[in-house]
């Protein structure tokens, strides 16, 4: 799992989702320990600004892909689906920050 702290905003949703003490919240800093059962990829979906994400496995994307015969295919077609991956991916960052602005500016808005 890969945490962005520099673009984490610590609203502690990840925290909040946390059932088994697998993500803390302590002297201001989030911390993640994968070898509590817990449910990450809610965890992970969770997370306003995509600061927490599964890096794309080998086994991923090998699942991902036909596995053709010839090497250089099947490593070309793996390098295809982790750009896709990736892409969808930012996507979703982008749009659950532009979620988390829009909610800030109508909490501003609506305190004056």
């Amino acid at each position: 799992m890969i945490y962005d702290e520099k673009i984490c905003v610590r609203c502690l949703a990840c925290v909040s989702e946390s059932e088994f003490g697998g993500v803390i919240y302590e002297r201001g800093r989030i911390f993640f320990d994968e070898s509590r059962a817990e449910d990450w990829e809610s965890i992970i979906s969770i997370c306003p600004v995509a600061a927490i994400r599964r890096e794309p496995s080998e086994n991923f994307l090998r699942e991902q892909t036909d596995q053709p015969a010839d090497k250089n295919s099947a490593h070309s077609k793996n390098r295809q689906v982790e750009k896709n991956f990736l892409a969808v991916h930012e996507n979703h960052r982008r749009e659950n920050l532009s979620e988390v602005v829009k909610k800030s500016a109508r909490r501003t808005y609506s305190d004056h």
